[in-house]
């Protein structure tokens, strides 16, 4: 009877103790829920949605905070552009500052003619007490200088048998092979005049075997006669 009165007892003496810990415990958990959900919004409001946080991470991930700095004289050796060349020396000649210059050379053979040239020349004095048909021979040369192409020579001959005479001096053009000369220091004698003073020009082109022209002048001095004169000359290789 005794121990069965000890067994109830204990059994009272638990279910209240169960009573008491059940509600402490069931309400510690509304309590801790309270604060937890509070806590729960404030962080939400602060740090923002999950997949905010998510995103953050994914940038936090992607930049490579441990990357080694690239070196800067590499780098500008990349982007230097390939084809620029170094400036040059200002005490310095390069190559691009010395023009060629063409030598023709000092013989004319090089170029398919002879260097002496001779032949007959023709044609008429105009003055204002007649014509006079004048006639000679001529000789020149062609020559290279300086790059140069000249033509150099004389004419002599008589006008009516008195003398005609006169110098020529010009170039020679290889391209369209054509000869342009003055005529300068001229005189010629008219009427058993005292010599008379002329100049003029004269022109010619080979044509494949000597050269063919015409000639033309007149008197520097009109105090004493007013002359002009026209011809025709030819010239082959001597």
């Amino acid at each position: 009877m005794r121990i069965y009165g000890v067994g109830v007892l204990f059994l009272l003496l638990t279910a209240c103790g169960s009573e008491k810990f059940g509600n402490s415990v069931g309400e510690t958990p509304d309590q801790g829920a309270t604060s937890g959900s509070v806590d729960g919004d404030s962080v939400s409001n602060d740090l923002g949605s999950d997949d905010d946080a998510e995103q953050a991470l994914d940038v936090v991930e992607a930049t490579d905070f441990e990357s080694e700095p690239q070196d800067v004289s590499e780098a500008a050796d990349q982007n230097a552009p390939e084809d620029v060349e170094p400036a040059a020396d200002p005490g310095k000649v390069t190559p691009k500052d010395v023009k060629e210059k063409v030598d023709l050379g000092p013989q004319c053979e090089q170029l398919g003619l002879a260097e002496q040239w001779e032949g007959t020349f023709d044609g008429k004095i105009t003055t204002n007490l007649g014509d006079t048909n004048v006639e000679g021979t001529m000789a020149f040369e062609i020559g290279c200088f300086a790059g140069k192409l000249y033509v150099k020579g004389e004419m002599n001959g008589f006008g009516e048998g008195q003398p005609f005479v006169v110098t020529l001096q010009g170039s020679y053009n290889p391209a369209d092979q054509t000869i342009n000369c003055k005529l300068i220091d001229g005189t010629v004698q008219l009427f058993f005049l005292l010599p008379i003073a002329f100049e003029g020009v004269l022109s010619g082109t080979f044509d494949g075997t000597e050269f063919v022209g015409d000639w033309s002048g007149e008197n520097t001095d009109k105090t004493i006669l007013d002359a002009s004169g026209i011809g025709t000359w030819k010239a082959h290789p001597q």
